[in-house]
């Protein structure tokens, strides 16, 4: 990873699907067809194998003995050929490496169709005709299912909602993020939320390439820097130069790339920049301030609303934040 301040969150599936199946590991499996008490037997951890350059995604373990066996998932957000040769020999030497004989679930989630599409089949075999490899893969495509029907075989899918989307430009992301938010507070337990809510935004950046990680964190009303998870994502890379203005300090111009940003988030969201404003901006120089009003210009529902709450700021004699709040 480079020093450069031009680096980006990094908004591959692999990590957020993990940490998905972390926080929501039952409700994945039945998108496969578990029941909820078979599903629920299970947890879920990476595992390395050794010797080899082979790790899965997720690798399933059942919490009782049962014949239930081992679940292996490997999540798809981008196009691998021999996804599904990966997956076998992933499944193979794990079997292998700790002398497993009894069932397995070779599992693939795919984001786009055009993944499954491209992705090699298995039968290359010279005689065939007896070959079943091809058949021992289970898969979905997440853009084959619709809210409705994810949220209709578990709530907490509301997670891997983002990923249904085919057309981002055609979203009111802003309204949408909301009604996920919501979903995600009923459906999971408190002690959850946080967690549920991170890869939720991790969905978001990388199916709504446009947007940064600071819009997400303002969309979700989220502190997304104080968990873990986030920090950890945030260490891959960092944003653009203004989402880092906000991070490192007055000496990388810290004060102008928060203002651009804010002006930028203000074109976006009412399709115009007034001079009142520009100037009004341009006179704050308090980077809290600032951040505050990239959050309301994302949470204002009218143009009205935004301009109350930067004439509070104006009143103030540009103060506390606890003065505009």
């Amino acid at each position: 990873m480079t020093t450069k301040t031009t680096q980006r969150v990094s908004r591959g599936t692999d990590d957020p699907f993990y940490q998905l199946m972390q926080v929501s590991g039952s409700s994945v499996l039945k998108l496969f067809g578990l029941s909820q008490e078979e599903a629920d037997q299970y947890q879920f951890k990476a595992v390395i194998l050794k010797d080899k350059s082979l790790k899965p995604d997720v690798e399933g373990r059942p919490y009782l003995e049962n014949t239930q066996g081992r679940v292996f998932i490997e999540s798809q957000g981008y196009l691998d050929k021999f996804i599904r040769h990966r997956l076998l020999a992933e499944v193979f030497w794990s079997c292998r490496q700790e002398k497993y004989t009894g069932p397995v679930w070779a599992c693939i989630i795919y984001t786009q169709q055009e993944y499954q599409e491209k992705a090699e089949s298995l039968t290359r075999f010279r005689d065939s005709k007896n070959c079943q490899l091809a058949d021992c893969i289970h898969e979905i495509v997440l853009t084959a299912y619709t809210e409705a029907q994810l949220l209709q075989i578990d709530p907490q899918l509301v997670i891997l909602v983002p990923l249904t989307i085919t057309d981002p430009t055609q979203v009111k992301l802003w309204e949408k993020a909301t009604e996920w938010k919501t979903t995600v507070k009923q459906a999971f337990p408190e002690e959850k939320q946080a967690a549920a809510l991170n890869v939720l935004g991790l969905f978001i950046l990388h199916q709504f390439r446009h947007i940064t990680a600071e819009e997400v964190l303002a969309m979700l009303n989220f502190d997304w820097m104080e968990t873990r998870a986030g920090q950890q994502t945030f260490e891959k890379g960092r944003q653009t130069g203004l989402l880092d203005g906000l991070q490192q300090g007055m000496q990388q111009g810290e004060l102008k790339n928060a203002r651009e940003m804010l002006l930028e988030a203000l074109a976006e969201r009412f399709d115009q920049l007034t001079g009142p404003w520009v100037q009004q901006i341009q006179a704050i120089d308090q980077v809290v301030i600032l951040k505050h009003l990239f959050k309301q210009a994302w949470r204002c529902q009218t143009v009205e609303e935004f301009e109350a709450v930067l004439a509070r700021v104006r009143n103030t004699g540009n103060g506390t934040l606890a003065s505009v709040s």
